[in-house]
């Protein structure tokens, strides 16, 4: 009798610590494939469209911007210094596939241009000959979280996705020009000069890592808000526009020559937002008269006229406030990262003291349950014996 009862209690003790065990595994692995989730680059926004994406890329590293240092092999790219130049009056209207912006070091001199691969072979073109599409495909909701408060927008945004997606122009920039790459000294500056058309423009990469997005440039902010950008990479951020029209958004890339020369260029980024925006209207649009250092208003349309474009003015690029730009984003991605660990081990305690009561407890009721079981058993032996 005292036999099957011990047995019994030891089968029972084994399946509570067994289940306990499951328990505790299955928390752990909730626990890590949150931690898992948070720290993947966040695909920002949610196209209304369900069907499939074509494959993401994440930024390379590249800036100081907050930008993660994996580099995505759709990233992967070599610029060779003997690639096709397009003639200056060459219009093109890009709507789909890979291009950046970028400087290049040639003989004739420092210069801002496009690098168009969207072709068999890349081809550099004038900023002034290009004009992006953006069309309905790029129409996204906006996420309503706190994390993208700053694009204001009430409804769908074009989005130009740091991600390559199907119709849409894939714009990013790049520091691989061979003749950058060799002469320059340090960093090379992206400055922004302000944008014109309606509604709100920004700019952002979604980094990962527990730290969100990184803001690049807002249309609402009336400062140069300079990126820096480390040579010889290749970086996609989102390029967001919360109503449809021309657009013109003003850069300025500057940097410093290894021989100590300062050099810099001044561009504008020509965009065609919506179905029915005429690209043409893009192209002959000037930039705002008075505009020049500060955050552009108003519609571009409105200044559309047949000339030259205000584009190739050079401009002063400023670079004092990306330390601070940088310092924000590194302080906003600590607090995060620390919450994220302090609910996982949290979580962990909690299912380890849940377990260990547990245990504890039937530990006491199986010991209760075996003195009954064992006074049981002394009394049935001596009555057995007084027969």
């Amino acid at each position: 009798m005292t036999r099957f009862s011990t047995a019994h209690l030891s089968a029972r003790s084994g399946a509570v610590r067994s289940v306990s065990a499951r328990l505790l595994a299955a928390l752990t692995l909730m626990v890590l494939s949150c931690a898992l989730v948070l720290a993947m680059p966040a695909r920002a926004f949610a196209h209304p469209d369900p069907a499939p994406a074509q494959p993401s890329a994440a930024p390379g590293s590249t800036s100081g911007s907050g930008s993660s240092t994996a580099v995505d092999p759709a990233l992967t790219q070599t610029v060779s210094g003997d690639e096709q130049l397009a003639p200056a009056g060459t219009p093109v209207e890009i709507s789909s596939g890979h291009v950046d912006m970028g400087p290049r070091l040639t003989d004739a001199g420092w210069d801002f241009l496009v690098r168009d691969d969207s072709g068999a072979a890349p081809v550099w073109r004038s900023m002034d000959d290009v004009v992006f599409r953006v069309g309905e495909a790029a129409r996204m909701e906006v996420p309503a979280t706190d994390a993208y408060s700053f694009i204001h927008a009430s409804g769908p945004a074009y989005v130009i996705p740091q991600q390559q997606l199907a119709d849409v122009p894939w714009l990013g920039w790049n520091t691989q020009d061979p003749g950058v790459v060799s002469r320059v000294n340090g960093d090379v500056a992206l400055t922004y000069g302000g944008h014109a058309g309606e509604g709100q423009f920004t700019a952002f990469v979604d980094s990962g890592n527990f730290s969100g997005p990184t803001l690049l440039w807002n249309s609402e902010v009336a400062t140069s808000q300079p990126v820096h950008v480390s040579l010889n990479t290749h970086t996609h951020a989102n390029w967001v526009f919360t109503q449809p029209g021309v657009h013109l958004v003003r850069l300025t890339v500057s940097a410093q020559l290894t021989d100590g020369t300062q050099v810099e260029k001044t561009v504008t980024l020509r965009f065609a937002v919506g179905a029915n925006t005429s690209a043409d209207d893009a192209r002959a649009a000037q930039w705002p008269v008075g505009s020049e250092g500060a955050a552009g208003s108003g519609s571009a349309a409105d200044n559309a006229q047949a000339g030259q474009s205000a584009a190739g003015q050079s401009g002063t690029a400023q670079s004092g406030a990306q330390g601070s730009q940088n310092s924000a984003a590194g302080e906003a991605e600590i607090p995060l990262r620390w919450v994220v660990i302090g609910c996982a081990g949290a979580v962990l305690l909690i299912a380890a003291g849940f377990i260990g009561a547990r245990a504890s407890r039937r530990r006491h009721q199986e010991a209760a349950l075996a003195a009954r079981t064992q006074a049981r058993d002394s009394e049935a032996e001596e009555e057995s014996c007084q027969r």
